[in-house]
C-alpha cells in the first residue's frame, strides 16, 4: 500500500513536499472528505462493470442508437409527408400544396 501511495505522490512533482504531505493528511483524516469520498466511491462502483452515475451523460452506443432512431423517424415522416402531398395534389386539394416543403428536411 505504501508503494501505491508513494507512486501517487511521485506523480505530483509540481507540488511541494510539504503541501503533498498536508493534502495526504487531510485526505486520510478529514471526516467530511472521507464521507464524500465514500459516497462517491459507492456511486461510481458497479457490479455490472462501468459506472452507476455518469453525470447524466449517455454512452456513445446509446447516443448513436438514439440518433439512428430519430433519423429513421424523420425519414419515415418525410416519406409519408411526400406521399400525402402527392396524393392530395392528384385529388386536387390545393391546401396541402401550399405547405413549404423546406420545413421537412431529409
Amino acid at each position: 500500500m505504501k508503494d501505491v501511495r508513494d507512486s501517487e505522490l511521485e506523480r505530483l512533482k509540481w507540488l511541494s513536499e510539504t503541501l503533498k504531505r498536508q493534502l495526504l493528511h487531510r485526505f486520510t483524516t478529514d471526516p467530511d472528505f472521507l464521507k464524500r469520498s465514500t459516497v462517491n466511491t459507492v456511486n461510481w462502483d458497479s457490479s455490472k462493470g462501468g459506472c452507476l452515475h455518469t453525470r447524466g451523460s449517455a454512452t456513445i452506443p446509446k447516443t448513436l442508437a438514439r440518433m439512428k432512431r430519430a433519423n429513421d423517424l424523420l425519414t419515415e415522416f418525410s416519406a409519408n409527408f411526400e406521399q400525402a402531398t402527392q396524393q392530395a395534389q392528384k385529388e386536387g386539394d390545393e391546401s396541402i400544396g401550399t405547405v413549404d416543403s423546406n420545413i421537412v428536411q431529409r
